[in-house]
């Protein structure tokens, strides 16, 4: 069987906030603010030949997204395409 790595990659893109969201974000860092909004970032899976996207997942923090790239990643090494698109494609939400 061949990995899904072999056709597959992930990786992190940050959304584009508004500017006036991201310089608050900045200025409530600078000034120690606990509560502001979290800074999103997807983890984005695309298929090496067409990079058009297979799965997309929005993470609340780097720290989580980080992780979860690296058990992505391994997955990608471990798994068929078909295998790894199975078990992290996510059921839609009602």
């Amino acid at each position: 069987m061949e990995p899904a790595s072999v056709h597959l990659y992930a990786e992190l893109s940050h959304p584009t906030d508004s500017a006036g969201l991201e310089t608050l974000r900045w200025v409530g860092s600078m000034l120690g603010f606990k509560g502001q909004p979290p800074a999103h970032v997807d983890l984005v899976v695309r298929r090496r030949d067409t990079e058009a996207e297979v799965l997309r997942i929005t993470l609340d923090n780097t720290d989580e997204a980080d992780f979860t790239l690296d058990i992505v990643n391994h997955d990608l090494g471990r798994l068929g395409v078909a295998d790894f698109v199975r078990e992290w494609r996510q059921p839609p939400q009602e």
